[in-house]
């Protein structure tokens, strides 16, 4: 597998803090990872710290 994290265009998942706000929502982006295999171009997407992704989200639900 080749692995690939292009810094020129980022991809990010973002979860929010208050995302029934208005504004000031909080985003907190988490950075997608690509690996890409190099003989059939299969791509498979990872976020770069699925536990901060998931605190995040739980803290969301929580709050709800």
């Amino acid at each position: 597998m080749l692995k690939i994290d292009s810094t020129i265009t980022r991809k990010v998942a973002l979860a929010y803090n208050k995302p029934d706000a208005w504004i000031f929502k909080g985003p907190n982006p988490h950075r997608f990872l690509a690996r890409v295999c190099g003989v059939c171009g299969f791509a498979e997407f990872y976020v770069e710290n699925p536990k901060r992704l998931a605190a995040t989200i739980n803290q969301v639900v929580a709050d709800a």
